[in-house]
């Protein structure tokens, strides 16, 4: 029997085509039991099948509930935890493999990761998205693994564990609906407060759903159209424009109808490039766009916010090590 846990528990369940589902309350309690009571195993036979799921074995992670408990060689980093865990902590993979939920996982790896990483990650799990580079996006759609409720929920609940209260506090600034990595980081540089580097702009929704109008669909026949950061209030859109995504005359052209359909319909779309997303003094215009468009006052930032943005850029730039 074994217990999943930290990069390993997020990789199993990235892995995989639909989120498994929570537990009732009763299977939740028998999985605790479970947990409890378990001497974790590590056969070649089980290693091979949980690498068949699509995680990686050159550092499995695995939560035990006794330091005594402790054992796998190199390969394997065994966590003990022998306190209370929040009701839905576990979901069961198949006979005798259990992983923790995304939420558990979250608090776990709030041990390890910066906060801005670890919001990242939230954005990763709360999104449709696994970064996978053997596609050309670099990315694979997938049903979400949590949600920003979610994850702060469960942080409240985790009495006593390592890991909740940075949890907590990334949770408030985790954004459901993210399609992409950019697009997370996009929202991020624009949303997150100038504390952290951000340019501190109100929440924005992301991959907001619009209905088109018969006028735009006939510049785009599609019956809706997703925005990548948008402000539907204010009618306004920021698109991350990426190289790999948009290659091809027929996707430019796509896209362009798409857009011109937006604006159609009122929405003032804003382009953002890879290069703009990782300069600085692009990014300054952009937010100062973005603020114009939702006549919001852009404030003053402190002489210490220059190196904050900077730090920001850095750690968004850092591709997560699975």
């Amino acid at each position: 029997m074994m217990f999943l846990s930290h990069i390993s528990a997020i990789e199993l369940q990235e892995a995989r085509p639909r989120a498994l589902p929570a537990p009732s309350v009763t299977g939740s309690a028998t999985m605790q039991r479970l947990f409890s009571g378990h001497v974790p195993t590590f056969s070649n036979k089980e290693l091979a099948a949980i690498e068949r799921q699509g995680v990686s074995t050159d550092e499995l992670h695995v939560l035990v509930s006794s330091r005594d408990d402790r054992r796998g060689g190199n390969a394997v980093r065994c966590h003990a935890w022998s306190g209370p865990l929040p009701p839905g902590s576990f979901r069961r993979v198949g006979d005798g493999l259990f992983v923790c939920a995304p939420e558990l996982a979250f608090v776990q790896m709030a041990t390890s990761l910066s906060l801005v990483r670890l919001i990242k990650l939230g954005y990763e799990l709360c999104g449709t998205f696994t970064p996978d580079d053997a596609v050309e996006s670099g990315v694979r759609e997938r049903a979400p693994l949590a949600s920003a409720a979610s994850l702060a929920a469960f942080a409240e609940k985790a009495v006593g564990m390592p890991g909740k209260a940075a949890a907590a506090r990334a949770a408030r600034y985790v954004l459901d609906g993210s399609a992409s990595p950019k697009e997370s980081e996009l929202a991020m540089r624009l949303f997150l407060p100038c504390s952290l580097g951000g340019y501190g702009l109100p929440a924005p929704s992301l991959n907001h759903k619009v209905t088109l109008d018969k006028a735009a669909r006939r510049i785009y026949p599609h019956a809706y159209c997703r925005c990548d950061v948008c402000y539907p209030e204010a009618h306004l859109d920021i698109e991350y424009d990426g190289i790999c995504s948009h290659t091809g005359a027929a996707r430019i052209q796509s896209d362009a109808r798409r857009r011109n359909a937006l604006m159609r319909m009122g929405y003032g779309v804003i382009v953002v490039t890879q290069d703009q997303l990782a300069n600085n003094a692009q990014m300054d215009q952009i937010a100062r766009m973005v603020a114009k468009g939702l006549g919001w006052r852009f404030r003053r930032r402190d002489y210490e916010w220059g190196p904050r943005r900077a730090a920001l850029c850095r750690e968004l730039a850092v591709r997560r090590q699975h």
